[in-house]
């Protein structure tokens, strides 16, 4: 899961990745930071000094260095600004279409829904609404 507000463990980068995979060499952070499209030099820098997209990307990759089946992406990009948030966008939508990962993401975006879903759930009062899940037109059927 990777959640609205990006949450750095004290440290550097590798400090936070080995919180998620402790037997993870380098060569392994260094992939899961080039998965979403971040220099493996970043590795040796304090986490705290990373912008707020490179933040919520790293805390994207320290989640992807566990190897999960499915992500849950909980308003990822909330806290970040327009250029950010494209990019971590493009960044979730390639992982998708790479074809091994299942990402829901959570949003009250509906422009950004739009953009980055291939169907949509929508809840209401804490249930589904009439109009159930519907396809979005971003060239996927499923």
């Amino acid at each position: 899961m990777v959640f609205q507000r990006a949450t750095p463990f004290a440290g550097t980068v590798a400090d936070n990745l080995a919180v998620a995979a402790p037997d993870a060499d380098r060569a392994r952070m260094s992939g899961a930071l080039e998965r979403v499209s971040l220099d493996p030099e970043l590795l040796d820098r304090d986490a705290d000094t990373l912008s707020g997209g490179e933040l919520q990307r790293m805390c994207l990759a320290r989640t992807l260095i566990t190897s999960p089946e499915a992500l849950l992406l909980d308003e990822p990009t909330s806290a970040l600004d327009a250029t950010p948030a494209r990019e971590f966008e493009r960044t979730a939508l390639r992982l998708v279409d790479d074809g091994d990962l299942t990402v829901v993401w959570v949003g009250h975006d509906d422009a950004q829904v739009r953009r980055v879903a291939d169907r949509v759930l929508e809840l209401r009062d804490g249930a589904l609404a009439e109009s159930g899940a519907w396809e979005l037109a971003r060239g996927r059927t499923s």
